[in-house]
């Protein structure tokens, strides 16, 4: 007799209540017999902000950063390799303080001393002058500072309130707009980088972030996607580097396009 796998129903986890971060890490209880999860980030009483599909494990820090004062919750369904899904969660409602912390920003300027060819006249490109969302890894720590002058130049610089044990790998190709739909992905050497950890996430439609390419433990400078990039779409690509201890610089990105023409 043919049996259907039932899935038990995902539970939220976190995050719960009040966060202090602009970009918290979802988690749910992980479910015997699913092979991915499917994640869905919205407004309360609003639409969607964020979803993605295919999430092989049960947490995942989100891509954008989220608004201070705002309200949202997170549902969350399982699916086994047969196709099965399960029922979605009850929603994991969270609210970001007023006083999240937010990442550094990021100086505009060359990167250097990329071994991929990334270095050049892209990395001065003036996109880079965003806001860069933390994508992959542990938020940073802010840094404990008993100097009263120091803590207040803290209050006034949100940039200097999160720190990173590595310098920022800098973006520099694919850019603007293209017609390769397996691109190269440069950035610049970090200097006591381990590896590298390279996203990519659909930026398509306004307030809307997914995610379709996440390749872990690289150490060059430069990744070749092996499957295609739907053409007639636009892009942001992040990179982070780690050390083997764990510790992670902060990420920058890079907005570029692909051509409805692209090959």
């Amino acid at each position: 007799m043919f049996t259907v796998q039932q899935l038990a129903t995902p539970t939220v986890t976190a995050p719960l209540g009040t966060v202090n971060v602009t970009q918290p890490t979802l988690s749910w209880t992980a479910i015997t017999g699913a092979e991915t999860y499917d994640v869905v980030v919205s407004l309360v009483g609003g639409g969607t902000v964020y979803s993605t599909t295919g999430v092989s494990s049960n947490s995942l820090l989100i891509p954008i950063a989220l608004t201070p004062g705002k309200t949202y919750q997170t549902v969350v369904t399982a699916k086994n390799s047969s196709g099965n899904v399960s029922a979605a969660s009850a929603p994991g409602v969270f609210t970001i303080s007023n006083n999240a912390f937010v990442n550094q920003p990021i100086n505009g300027g060359g990167g250097g001393g990329s071994t991929g060819g990334g270095s050049g006249g892209g990395n001065n490109n003036s996109r880079r002058n965003q806001q860069p969302p933390n994508v992959f890894g542990p938020q940073q720590q802010p840094k404990k500072n008993k100097n009263p002058a120091a803590a207040d130049q803290l209050t006034n610089n949100k940039a200097d309130q999160l720190t990173a044990t590595l310098n920022m790998p800098v973006p520099a190709a694919p850019l603007d707009e293209i017609a390769e739909v397996r691109p190269s992905f440069e950035w610049s050497a970090v200097q006591g980088a381990d590896f590298y950890e390279l996203m990519v996430v659909d930026v398509s439609e306004e307030g809307v972030v997914r995610q379709v390419l996440l390749v872990p433990d690289l150490t060059d400078t430069k990744y070749k996607p092996k499957d295609p990039l739907p053409a007639g779409r636009k892009y942001r690509f992040l990179v982070r580097a780690y050390k083997k201890d764990g510790s992670s610089s902060q990420v920058a990105p890079l907005d570029f396009s692909l051509a409805a023409s692209a090959k």
